[in-house]
């Protein structure tokens, strides 16, 4: 716990609970930490759920950072909806976050959320800019780029504790579109979302074709749930992998780059052959249960 930890007197006080569900998180903690130390806003919290399989360097490094951020550690993790919903029981704060451990955010983030909260909204999407090495890499970047923006493929990320908890915060069955579930019951109970300015950096790393699809392979082992809660969705997601809104919008981002645009279709197509090897799998009891290795390694 931080002792004279400096209080932001613009928000009174109001704590931050930054909530992260990981699995072996070590490689990339430290450079998360250092973006929440260098907020401008200062009353923050770290909620960081591991999956009791953990087993890298990640205490060492808590350990290494906790006379600068107050961090509490809980094992209550099976499922990444389950350690989204759980890290958010155990948060103190009024206002939640949640994030990967591969994320990095602006120093002015969450001072603007709260901020946009303040004006009347109830949730914040943020844009996600993609780093990394490699061409599969750059790929993804312009996957995410042409989701800037768009309300179908992002989801919120900051939010009122209380509002998230009405709307039922995370379903914790689910891993594969644990996200666009919570979004799409914000917007069912007519909750208002915005957009922030600033974005956040998600460490990708480096992507690859095999990659991509035993990410896939191995999150929809909880497909047929989030099919069960979100049949229109599901559907919608699956049938236009490959024609949606935000990539005829970016056209132009296409011209520019046509050949992570070829590249960018390649990983789709990889993810649509991991989610449907992967629900066979399931059904016929080959997938064994979260035998994933990270939860941050690769998008949903």
């Amino acid at each position: 716990m931080i002792v004279e930890k400096p209080v932001n007197t613009e928000f009174t006080n109001k704590r931050v609970s930054i909530v992260i569900a990981a699995l072996n998180p070590a490689e990339l903690l430290s450079a998360q930490f250092r973006s929440f130390l260098n907020q401008k806003y200062k009353d923050i919290e770290i909620i960081l759920n591991l999956d009791p399989r953990t087993n890298d360097n990640t205490l060492n490094i808590v350990a290494d950072w906790k006379d600068r951020l107050d961090i509490k550690i809980i094992y209550n993790n099976s499922r990444l909806g389950e350690g989204r919903l759980e890290g958010a029981k155990a948060a103190e704060g009024k206002y939640l976050m949640h994030l990967d451990n591969d994320m990095t955010i602006t120093e002015d983030l969450i001072s603007e959320c709260i901020n946009l909260l303040n004006l009347g909204n109830d949730a914040i999407n943020i844009n996600e800019e993609v780093i990394g090495a490699g061409f599969w890499t750059r790929c993804k970047w312009l996957e995410k780029r042409c989701y800037f923006g768009d309300w179908d493929f992002s989801s919120p990320r900051f939010f009122r504790k209380s509002t998230y908890f009405e709307v039922g915060g995370h379903n914790p069955l689910l891993s594969l579109s644990e996200d666009k579930d919570l979004d799409l019951r914000f917007k069912k109970n007519s909750k208002k979302i915005t957009f922030s300015r600033n974005i956040l950096f998600h460490n990708e790393r480096t992507l690859s074709i095999y990659k991509t699809f035993k990410n896939k392979y191995f999150w929809s082992q909880t497909g047929f749930e989030y099919l069960a809660a979100q049949k229109v969705a599901a559907w919608k997601q699956v049938l236009f992998i490959f024609f949606r809104r935000a990539y005829l919008r970016n056209w132009k981002l296409f011209l520019t780059y046509p050949h992570l645009g070829f590249g960018m279709f390649m990983l789709k197509f990889a993810e649509l052959l991991g989610v449907i090897c992967g629900g066979i799998g399931t059904k016929l009891n080959i997938v064994r249960k979260r035998e994933y290795k990270s939860y941050s390694s690769g998008s949903k």
